[in-house]
């Protein structure tokens, strides 16, 4: 079904007076990637702020058993880290 309706769209786009390189459909079609690309990116940067904004929540230590390990900050603020959470790593030359 997309593509009958595609079939539909690209003849209003593409149109037989701009042939033989089609300047208006494909100026058309690079802009609608452009917005793509760039609700794309605003997507991915609000999903990194969101999740920087999660991960810096702190979460009260109840226990320091061996399923989790509980830092505590210069503040005095404690935070959980749980299995499965990305360790920080540090490179050694």
């Amino acid at each position: 079904m997309g593509a009958n309706i595609a079939g539909i769209y690209g003849a209003q786009i593409f149109r037989q007076e701009d042939r033989p390189f089609y300047r208006k459909g494909f100026t058309i079609n690079c802009a609608v990637l452009a917005v793509g690309l760039s609700l794309a990116i605003v997507r991915f940067v609000d999903d990194l702020i969101r999740r920087r904004r999660s991960r810096n929540q702190l979460q009260p230590a109840t226990s320091n058993s061996d399923d989790g390990e509980t830092k505590t900050g210069d503040n005095g603020a404690q935070a959980v880290r749980l299995p499965g959470d990305v360790k920080e790593v540090a490179l050694v030359r």
